[in-house]
């Protein structure tokens, strides 16, 4: 019953409101849209953030391509970090460390020739 009633609740909003909510909370109804959950969003884009990170530490020519990117715009060399279950922050280590060096990885995607892209939407 009182879950009925906070689905009443949020169906009273005008365009308007709708319309001044961030891009942040956009990300969820758009997932909802495409018939995704948000846990569901949010695995895939830690699955994409991980992916990501595996290539370029695998790859010795791929990782230098992504370091002269860092270095031009941080004057340092930043490594990527990738999760590790028996380490409970390291998921958040990668994902902090991956939003700063962003534009850095897309630069370098495009450069490699990488399938993989990541989206406005999925930072």
């Amino acid at each position: 019953m009182e879950q009925e009633r906070e689905n009443d609740e949020c169906s009273e909003y005008t365009e308007e409101e709708i319309e001044e909510v961030d891009d942040d909370s956009l990300v969820f109804v758009e997932a909802e849209s495409n018939g995704l959950d948000l846990q569901q969003f949010v695995s895939n884009v830690i699955g994409k953030v991980r992916k990501v990170v595996t290539l370029f530490r695998r790859s010795p020519l791929q990782n230098e391509i992504l370091q002269r990117h860092i270095q031009r715009q941080f004057n340092a060399e930043l490594k990527l970090i990738l999760d590790s279950k028996t380490r409970w922050n390291s998921l958040l280590e990668m994902i902090e460390k991956f939003v700063t060096v962003e534009k850095c990885i897309r630069m370098a995607l495009v450069e490699v020739g990488s399938s993989v892209t990541v989206t406005d939407r999925e930072i």
